[in-house]
């Protein structure tokens, strides 16, 4: 699999091997490929972002509509209709896709935490 940017750049997976080059295709990384190294090219190509994947009440496709929403304290889990799935758990945000496999995971923002809780209200 191999994805082409705009500004040059790629990234390859290739027997289980993950490959970013720089615009001069120079390789700048490599290293085992992740699931997430997997889920990135197939969300770009469907064009499912962290931005886009929320209710349909916030701009979302119908597809992205809540089937279940989970809080306990501060944490939330919110599945969506499309099988992603967006949640917040100890400080930590996660976004999984279909195969629930992890696309992001970072420290969670307070826009995350906004989007979810206005999902779950």
């Amino acid at each position: 699999m191999e994805v082409r940017f705009a500004d040059g750049t790629k990234e390859e997976i290739e027997n289980g091997r993950h490959e970013r080059k720089n615009a001069q295709n120079r390789t700048v990384e490599e290293r085992p490929a992740t699931g997430a190294d997997v889920s990135r090219p197939r969300s770009l190509a469907d064009g499912i972002s962290v931005d886009n994947v929320r209710s349909s009440g916030q701009g979302g496709a119908a597809g992205s509509r809540p089937t279940k929403v989970e809080r306990q304290g501060n944490n939330i889990e919110v599945n969506y209709v499309n099988g992603w799935k967006e949640a917040i758990e100890f400080g930590r945000y996660e976004l999984k896709d279909p195969f629930n496999r992890t696309v992001v995971e970072r420290n969670a923002t307070a826009a995350d935490r906004r989007r979810l809780q206005s999902v779950a209200n």
